[in-house]
C-alpha cells in the first residue's frame, strides 16, 4: 500500500476543483480531524484454529462482512470484551473497498483489518452524520492508494481525515433530510435490482421449459462427440511464446479469446490443443461447486490459440447437436444438477474429469427441433436482455441521485443555514478544548490487540447489550 499524499492534501486537491463532489464543504463550516471527535479501534488477530462455520461461539466480523447483517464465520475461543461489536456500531473495512457501514447483525467480534469508530460526544458531532459523510473520503483515499494486489488502509489515516464540521443543529437537519430522501431512493434502487434478479430467474425457468419437454430424447455427451474429449496442457509462460487462453476467458457461457497469455511451447507442441469455432470448453475445477463444470462456446477464431490444462475441450458432432444448442443445454438446471452430483472435492477444490463429462445426459431433439428451440430462446433472451438493460439504466440513475443528494448536503445546499445556530468555529473550539482536556491516547499497537485468552466467551447481560448498542 502506497499513499503518496496526506489526507489533507487529497482534500485540498478536491477543493481546488470547481466541483469537489463528496468532499464538498459549505464556506461557513469548519473542518475537524476525525481523531478529535471519534475513537478508532482496530480489531484483534483471532487465531484461525478456533474458526468454524457451525455457529459455535460468536460471529467473527471480517472485512467481507462490513455492510452485511451476518457473518458466516464463527469464533469459539476466548476473547476480550473490548472487541465485542453490537448493532449500531460503526465499522470500516481496512482492505479493498474501504467500506464504512453500521453493523446491523447480532453481537459479534471485531476481527483484524476491521476498525470501529466511536463518537466521543454526540453533543459535538452526530454519529449518523459521520456515517453519511465518511464514505466519500474513504473513496478518495482508496483512489489515491496504489497497490500491487489489495489496497490497505491504516487507522492513522482514518484519524487524520479532515471531516466537514457544520453546526450541530445543522448536522441534525441534514441527517433528517438525507434519511428521508435516501431511504426512498434506496428503496427504489433495491426494487429495481430485485426486478432485474427476477428477470434472470425467469430466464432460467423459460430456458429449462424449452429444453426439458418430456418427449425429448436424453443422450449422453459421449454419443454426441465428433472427437474424444481432451484436457488442455499446462505450460510455463514465456514472453513471445505461443498464445494460450487463461481460465478467466471462460465467462457467461462464452469464451473471450482476448484473455491470453504466452506459453513456452512452439507451434507443433500447441497444435493438438488449438481451439476452433464451435468448440465447447468446460472448466475442470473450481473452489465453488456452482462454478465447476461451467462451459463456454468458442466463436470466431481470428488467430491460433490453445487452451490450458484447466479446461476440457468438447468438440460436438454437428450432425447430431448444434454447438449453440449444446451451450444452451449445458447451462440448464437439468445438466447443472448432474455436474454438481458428479463433482468430487480434493483439498477444497471441486473437480470433474473426462469420464464424468462423457456421462452427462442432455435433452437432444433432432436438428430441426434444436433450431426451433434456439429461435424461441433467442427471442425470449433478447427481450429479457433489453428489459435488464433498461432496469440497469434506471438503477444507475437512482445511484446518481443518491450521490447528488449527498453532494448537495455536504455543500450546505440541502437544508438552510440558521443564524441562531452555534457557529461552526465555536463548535470547533469546544471540540479542541474537550480533546485537550482528555487523557491523551497512547499511540501504537495495543498489546491487547494480539492477546488471546483461554477463557470461554464472556457473557453479556441484556442491560450491558442495550447500553453498548445505544452508545452511538
Amino acid at each position: 500500500m502506497t499513499l503518496t499524499l496526506s489526507v489533507q492534501e487529497i482534500v485540498d486537491e478536491a477543493e481546488s476543483r470547481l466541483n469537489p463532489g463528496l468532499l464538498s464543504k459549505h464556506e461557513s463550516w469548519e473542518r475537524v480531524r476525525l481523531g478529535d471527535i471519534a475513537n478508532v479501534q482496530n480489531g484483534a488477530a483471532f487465531s484461525s484454529r478456533h474458526f468454524n462455520q457451525d455457529g459455535e461461539g460468536l460471529p467473527l466480523i471480517r472485512i467481507r462482512d462490513v455492510g452485511k447483517a451476518e457473518s458466516g464465520t464463527y469464533y469459539a475461543g476466548g476473547y476480550e470484551s473490548c472487541y465485542l461489536v453490537y448493532p449500531g456500531h460503526i465499522l470500516i473495512g481496512m482492505d479493498g473497498d474501504f467500506r464504512v457501514a453500521i453493523w446491523k447483525g447480532p453481537r459479534g467480534l471485531l476481527n483484524q483489518r476491521v476498525c470501529r469508530l466511536s463518537v466521543r460526544n454526540p453533543e459535538l458531532y452526530s454519529a449518523r452524520f459521520l456515517v453519511l459523510v465518511l464514505q466519500g473520503y474513504l473513496d478518495a483515499i482508496r483512489d489515491k492508494t496504489s497497490s500491487v494486489t489489495v489496497k490497505h488502509l491504516s487507522s492513522r489515516t482514518v484519524e487524520d481525515i479532515p471531516l466537514p464540521l457544520p453546526p450541530l443543529s445543522e448536522q441534525c437537519r441534514i441527517v433528517a433530510e438525507l434519511d428521508d430522501h435516501l431511504s426512498r431512493a434506496s428503496a427504489a434502487v433495491q426494487g429495481l435490482r430485485a426486478a432485474r434478479m427476477r428477470g434472470g430467474s425467469l430466464a432460467h425457468r423459460l430456458r429449462d421449459q424449452l429444453l426439458e419437454a418430456s418427449w425429448v430424447p436424453r443422450l449422453p455427451l459421449k454419443s454426441l462427440l465428433a472427437e474424444r474429449l481432451i484436457n488442455g496442457r499446462s505450460v510455463p509462460t514465456r514472453v513471445g511464446g505461443f498464445p494460450v487462453l487463461r481460465l478467466t476467458a471462460l465467462h457467461d457461457g462464452g469464451i473471450d479469446l482476448t484473455k491470453q497469455k504466452s506459453g513456452d511451447w512452439d507451434d507443433v507442441q500447441a497444435a493438438p490443443f488449438l481451439v476452433r469455432q464451435g468448440d465447447f470448453l468446460v472448466s475442470r475445477g473450481n473452489g465453488s461447486l456452482r462454478l465447476v463444470g461451467r462451459g463456454g462456446l468458442v466463436g470466431d477464431v481470428l488467430s491460433p490459440v490453445a487452451f490450458p490444462d484447466t479446461l476440457i475441450r468438447v468438440r460436438p458432432d454437428v450432425l447430431k447437436i448444434r454447438p449453440d444448442y449444446l451451450s444452451l443445454a449445458w447451462s440448464s438446471s437439468f445438466v447443472r444438477r448432474q455436474i454438481e452430483n458428479m463433482a468430487r472435492t480434493t483439498a477444497g477444490i471441486y473437480k470433474i474429469n473426462q469420464r464424468m463429462l462423457e456421462g452427462v445426459v442432455l435433452p437432444v431433439p433432432n436438428l430441426i427441433e434444436q433450431d426451433a428451440v434456439l429461435a424461441r430462446w433467442t427471442a425470449v433472451a433478447s427481450g429479457l436482455t433489453y428489459s435488464g438493460e433498461m432496469l440497469g439504466l434506471l438503477i444507475e440513475r437512482g445511484v446518481r441521485l443518491q450521490r447528488s443528494l449527498l453532494i448537495e448536503a455536504f455543500a450546505g445546499r440541502l437544508v438552510p443555514q440558521d443564524p441562531d445556530d452555534e457557529p461552526a468555529s465555536e463548535l470547533l473550539a469546544r471540540i479542541k478544548a474537550q480533546r485537550a482536556a482528555s487523557v491523551p491516547q497512547q499511540r501504537g499497537r495495543s498489546r491487547r490487540t494480539a492477546k488471546e485468552l483461554s477463557a470461554p466467551p464472556t457473557s453479556v447481560t441484556g442491560d450491558d447489550y442495550q447500553q453498548e448498542a445505544l452508545r452511538l
